[in-house]
């Protein structure tokens, strides 16, 4: 994975996993793993991919979550489609150069920070994320035609 500083130190917009803060509130509460799958219904083996990154919150486990902490499911759900795109973004400008992904990853930021004033800002970060998208696969057919 190529390592671009975008922002200076301290301000960079990073993408926590969901399981992240499930840990967090775990350790808040003084909660153990096995008491939170007896409480929510989970196999060790939802929660541990949970906390480890390696499962989604999917609705059922959100809303157990909910059961359990009180904090709503759209939370959890919010906060697994926040690190689902953030990844998807990540991925596609991996085959982008240091400035052209430079370049788009301050233009989310952008919109990450103008969102509350803008009702479109997922369509904007989709379109942006896409135009990324596209020029990566441009790139990589580039790569693979010098290739051969």
């Amino acid at each position: 994975m190529i390592e671009r500083q975008l922002y200076p130190a301290g301000e960079l917009d990073v993408a926590v996993p969901p399981g992240d803060t499930l840990a967090e509130l775990m350790e808040e509460r003084g909660l153990t793993r096995d008491a939170v799958c007896a409480d929510c219904c989970l196999t060790p083996a939802t929660l541990s991919g949970v906390l480890d990154g390696t499962l989604a919150i999917t609705p059922e486990v959100a809303q157990q979550l909910e059961c359990r902490f009180g904090t709503p499911a759209r939370l959890w759900l919010n906060l697994q489609n926040d690190y689902d795109r953030a990844r998807v973004q990540s991925d596609s400008l991996e085959a982008l150069s240091n400035e052209r992904a430079n370049e788009y990853l301050v233009r989310l930021k952008r919109v990450m920070d103008g969102r509350e004033g803008n009702p479109d800002w997922k369509q904007d970060l989709d379109a942006i994320s896409a135009e990324a998208k596209e020029e990566a696969a441009k790139l990589g057919q580039q790569r693979d035609e010098e290739g051969n």
